[in-house]
Parts: C-alpha cells; sequence; structure tokens
C-alpha cells in the first residue's frame, strides 16, 4: 500500500490532471470501495440526515459522488505540491470578500472557521492578500507522505500551519496570534482534543468541538465561515460569509447553533464534497450494548 501510495505522489509530478482523474474514477474508485466498506456506509448514514427524503438510490450516488469528488481533491493537492507555478493553472473566484475586511476592521484578529468541505488549500493566496499571515491548526495526516506534500504545497504560502499535537498549549498560543491581529483559521466540524458539545444538526443532535467558540468568546474576535467548493475542472470558489460575534454572555452551546445555521446551509449546499468518513450524528455513533 506504501508502495501505491509513493507511485501516487511521483506520478502526480508528470501526469495531467485530466488523467489522473480519469484513472481514479475508473480504476482506483472501483476497487477502493469494497476495500473500505465502513467508510462507505458512514457516509449513506450522513446522506440519510442530510437528505431524509431522498431514496436510497440517491444516497448511494451521492455517497459515491464524495469519494470521486475526493480523489479529485487529493488530485489537485497533489498536482500543486509539485511546483508553485502550477497554481497559475487554476481559477479561484471569490465571493463575499469584503466579510472577512469588515472582520479585520475590527482590530481584533480574526477566527476563519471551515469544514471538511472542498480544498482549504485553494484559498491561502486568495486570503493571503489581505497582507496577514493565515495560521491553520490542523491534524497532521496519518500519511507521512501525503503530509510531506501538503506541507510542500504550502511552502512560500500565506499559510502556517499549527499541527495539533496533545500536551500543547495550543488555546493560549492562537490567543495571543489574535490580539497582534492576526487569522486563526480552524475546522469546525471534527472532534481534535476537544469534548464537544451536542447541538441540533439537520434536525438531529450532533457533536461538534466547542474551541473555536470559546477562543472568539476569550478573545472578542469575530468568527467568519468559510468554504471552498470544487466548481468544475481546476475552479474552485471561495465563498466568505459575514462575520458573527460569539457573546461571551451566553452559553457556547447558543453561540455555536449561530454558527452551525451556516454550516448547514453550505455543507446542504455541497453535500458531496462534505468529507465525512464515518456516522457524524451522535444516535448513528451509538452501539448496543453486548
Amino acid at each position: 500500500m506504501r508502495a501505491l501510495v509513493r507511485g501516487f505522489v511521483r506520478s502526480a509530478g508528470f501526469l495531467p490532471v485530466w488523467l489522473m482523474r480519469l484513472l481514479a474514477v475508473s480504476v482506483v474508485l472501483p476497487i477502493a470501495i469494497p476495500f473500505t466498506g465502513k467508510n462507505f456506509r458512514g457516509i449513506m448514514a450522513n446522506m440519510g440526515r442530510m437528505d431524509s427524503g431522498g431514496s436510497g438510490a440517491r444516497r448511494l450516488l451521492n455517497s459515491w459522488a464524495v469519494y470521486k469528488n475526493y480523489s479529485y481533491y487529493l488530485i489537485d493537492l497533489l498536482y500543486l505540491s509539485h511546483g508553485s507555478s502550477r497554481a497559475r493553472e487554476y481559477r479561484t473566484t471569490v465571493t463575499g470578500g469584503e466579510n472577512l475586511y469588515q472582520a479585520l476592521n475590527q482590530g481584533r484578529g480574526v477566527v476563519l472557521l471551515t469544514s471538511h468541505l472542498g480544498n482549504w488549500e485553494m484559498g491561502g493566496e486568495a486570503i493571503g492578500a489581505t497582507g496577514r499571515k493565515i495560521h491553520l491548526v490542523y491534524a497532521p495526516d496519518s500519511s507521512a507522505i501525503f503530509e510531506q506534500q501538503r506541507n510542500r504545497l504550502r511552502d512560500g504560502t500565506h499559510v502556517v500551519g499549527v499541527p495539533l499535537k496533545p500536551g500543547d498549549l495550543i488555546s493560549l498560543k492562537l490567543y495571543r496570534l489574535l490580539e497582534q491581529g492576526e487569522l486563526v483559521a480552524l475546522q469546525g466540524d471534527r472532534l481534535q482534543f476537544d469534548r464537544g458539545i451536542s447541538v441540533s444538526f439537520f434536525g438531529s443532535p450532533a457533536t461538534f468541538p466547542q474551541g473555536a467558540v470559546r477562543l472568539a468568546q476569550l478573545s472578542g474576535s469575530p468568527v467568519v465561515p468559510i468554504f471552498i467548493p470544487l466548481k468544475g475542472y481546476k475552479t474552485y470558489e471561495i465563498i466568505i460569509e459575514a462575520p458573527l460575534i460569539m457573546d461571551p454572555d451566553k452559553p457556547v452551546k447558543d453561540n455555536l447553533a449561530k454558527l452551525l445555521a451556516v454550516f448547514e446551509r453550505r455543507i446542504g449546499q455541497y453535500k458531496t464534497q462534505w468529507y465525512m468518513f464515518m456516522p457524524f450524528w451522535d444516535s448513528d455513533q451509538e452501539r448496543p450494548n453486548r
């Protein structure tokens, strides 16, 4: 498997994107899906929550589309990691850019909150036009090869990776960055060293991390939700939502609900680009006692 991954990474250095996409859909996915049945069933369960009135056939097709779009995401990431000049082949449009400047004008730094939707790496250069670096909090990839390529892609951009590690006082570091007026980016749909809190999402309880809300409450920084979906061949849209203030006098759950209203709208719009390969809702994760 490791040799296969290395071969895939090397091939991204010389194969065109269209050919890698064709190989992914016609060869790799028909092999990968049967070997990752647990993940596919997790996606199917999530599709059922987001599209409760949809047929089983539609959930099946949408779940397959998640795999397809995820393969496109990996192909773009690896292709771009083989040289900064390749970024000129891609087209990005920005929707809501004024929202980011509005948030920055408040002078308290900005918490950029995204999800596992689309391709965050495409936003670094465009958002970096503000003149500030983006301090991106992330969980290191389990594959050292992919992690290396992702870091190569970020080199020379405005993105500074902040890896999550057990025992690190990362909250204090992020707070200081916000005090300096910097941009701090977090993903708000997966627990990483965060006990989380259960909130209604698409009408059913699901557990979300609370770190971004607490950080914003403490620092007074606005939270700006941002999503970067794939819109076509080598084409992405950077969607920057209006800034939201987290009221320090209200419970975390109430503030989080405001953010999740935005998440629900965008994830529902781009459900086949939400790369959540496990059952996400609380009751879908429960198992009967044996």
